[in-house]
């Protein structure tokens, strides 16, 4: 890290590039769930078109990406981040696609009026939304805290060292973390209520057979 060829150039980049995937990772995940839903419908045709239509999109906005994020950044090799970011923003075009169509195969009612294009919703489909708000939320706090610590640890540190380098990447990482597990506690997601609720149950049971030895 940030030592001999992997300069600290080469480290910031793929830093980010992981970042901008990392934040897709949702997009990956509630694509091949909808592809599933027409599967189970025995509909193949509809995600073969989706696929070909996120191909597409990605062969457009990666070329423009790509020019971007050099000009922004000044640096050749930060053309790798904009073939991320057009990965992450081809599934989620897709799953806005996908999603439309679920809606209307279940005929959805057609009106422009805000209340009757809340009603289409159902209540799962809210839960989901409200929880990738929440997370989406508690990322972008994280995010702040994370590039405020790495602001705040860059002229205490020696960059130009693995040891510098690793402990600000360490103590950034930490910082975001917990940043975003309490904004989590704080938003009352529900994902975060049942990997603590699981936690402690394991927790509980493994105190149950120490004390049974």
């Amino acid at each position: 890290l940030g030592s001999g060829k992997f300069d600290w150039d080469a480290t910031r980049v793929t830093a980010d590039t992981l970042g901008i995937l990392a934040s897709g990772i949702f997009t990956v995940g509630m694509y091949h769930l909808f592809v599933r839903a027409f599967y189970a419908y025995g509909n193949t045709r509809t995600p073969l078109i989706s696929g070909f239509i996120s191909a597409i999109s990605s062969l457009i906005a990666a070329p423009i990406l790509i020019i971007f994020f050099k000009k922004w950044t000044g640096s050749v090799n930060y053309g790798v981040v904009g073939l991320a970011a057009a990965f992450t923003i081809s599934h989620l075009i897709s799953d806005i696609q996908l999603w439309v169509m679920i809606r209307k195969k279940f005929g959805a009612p057609q009106n422009s009026t805000v209340k009757a294009l809340i009603s289409r919703f159902t209540r799962t489909e809210l839960s989901i939304i409200s929880s990738v708000l929440k997370m989406a939320a508690s990322g972008a706090l994280a995010g702040l805290a994370l590039q405020g610590v790495k602001i705040i640890t860059a002229p205490l540190l020696d960059l130009n060292t693995f040891i510098g380098v690793f402990l600000r990447l360490a103590v950034a990482a930490t910082v975001g973390m917990l940043v975003y597990i309490i904004a989590m506690w704080l938003f009352k997601s529900p994902e975060f209520e049942h990997l603590r609720a699981a936690m402690h149950k394991k927790w509980l049971r493994r105190v149950d057979e120490i004390e049974g030895l």
